[in-house]
């Protein structure tokens, strides 16, 4: 089974010109998924026409943490996206199967990492990701718009945000519909 969705994880050295935080102070994280793009079809997936140079650029930066081997459990984005976010079975928590919404005493990646101090956000689109299914707990900011966006206009204010100054670890989501339709 070939992975639906490119997931990249970035740690703090990677994401800018920021000095090296404190050896006791937890890394920056961004998280990056590129919603519907094969991993067989990436640069860094070794496919052979250069399709993702700037990803691939990106996955070779120090501190870069690049994920091969992701397969998603949900036949569509929302599920899927609900369990990258809760480490749960789409039948498990049931957004987007016999739920619209994920149960409000659910953790998620960004609530346990709001919870050890993170500063968190999301910089998302498109009609799967809507703060209405619960994804957005634990966000500080949840920046989302229901249109399918590229992620070319993602990637910039998050790599502002994570790059400000401040003592506070910080944690990004960044998402893009670049080859949700029409799928070339």
């Amino acid at each position: 089974m070939v992975p639906r969705s490119v997931v990249l994880l970035l740690c703090a050295s990677a994401c800018g010109p920021r000095s090296s935080p404190p050896e006791d102070r937890p890394p920056d994280i961004l998280l990056v998924s590129l919603d519907t793009v094969r991993w067989d079809h990436t640069t860094v997936g070794g496919y052979r026409h250069d399709t993702t140079p700037h990803l691939a650029a990106f996955a070779d930066l120090p501190g870069s943490v690049l994920f091969s081997r992701t397969y998603t459990d949900g036949a569509w984005s929302q599920p899927a996206y609900v369990s990258l976010f809760t480490g749960q079975h789409a039948l498990t928590h049931g957004v987007g199967f016999r739920s619209i919404s994920l149960d409000p005493g659910q953790a998620t990646l960004a609530s346990m990492l709001r919870a050890h101090g993170y500063a968190t956000r999301a910089f998302t689109s498109g009609p799967h990701l809507s703060p209405t299914t619960g994804i957005d707990k634990g966000f500080d900011t949840f920046g989302h718009t229901g249109l399918l966006r590229s992620i070319s206009g993602q990637v910039d204010p998050a790599l502002d945000w994570l790059t400000d100054a401040g003592d506070q670890p910080r944690f990004a989501f960044v998402q893009g519909y670049d080859a949700h339709t029409p799928y070339s």
